[in-house]
């Protein structure tokens, strides 16, 4: 075994440690490299439009719409949605179950500069468009959403969550809150696939 001499020459040992050393260093620089390299994919906006693709369909909808706290009125509709602009968007398209006329159409797409899917809803009602954007939360059988927004009775929370059936269709809940108020629900609905006798 070598021993450090007058001249400072390192050991035998000590020179072995030091390579590990070295080399432990140059590993571990090489798979923090790789190890930011292999960074997730950014999500392209037609991958993260197919989460949606249990929503695809024409559908026969059930939906409960609050006028007053407490009181609901229901409407049905048939709904057809679809895919649009190459996949990179949804498109619903509302109808009215009782004469099918025309009632509304929203169209979703993904902002990948905002990590957002905006909505452009369009009312047949009036013939107006509104917009807003909304971050949608995953989860193993469906999604939920979270948005704030004002209206005459002052600033809201809003929430809403869809879940996928395992036999098809899906349903919906939305829920709001006031400075000063618990959730409450206003707006809720089911969607089954459509067939003539479900009219």
């Amino acid at each position: 075994m070598s021993r450090k001499n007058d001249g400072g020459i390192m050991t035998k040992d000590l020179c072995t440690k030091s390579v590990a050393l070295i080399f432990l260093a140059i590993t571990g620089i090489y798979s923090s490299t790789s190890m930011a390299q292999e960074k997730p994919v950014p999500v392209t906006p037609a991958d993260y439009m197919a989460k949606f693709e249990g929503e695809i369909g024409l559908w026969q909808v059930t939906n409960d719409v609050m006028q007053k706290p407490g009181e609901f009125t229901q409407l049905k509709f048939r709904v057809e949605i679809s895919p649009v602009f190459d996949g990179r968007g949804i498109k619903s398209t509302w109808r009215t179950n009782d004469d099918n006329a025309f009632f509304g159409q929203v169209i979703r797409t993904y902002n990948p500069a905002t990590g957002a899917v905006d909505q452009h809803y369009f009312a047949a009602k009036n013939s107006t468009w509104s917009a807003r954007s909304q971050v949608i939360n995953f989860h193993e059988n469906g999604y939920s959403t979270a948005y704030s927004g004002a209206d005459q009775y002052g600033k809201f929370d809003l929430r809403s969550k869809t879940t996928y059936l395992p036999q098809g269709g899906f349903d919906w809940t939305i829920e709001r809150r006031y400075e000063g108020t618990d959730w409450f629900l206003v707006d809720r609905g089911e969607a089954r696939p459509f067939t003539p006798s479900n009219q």
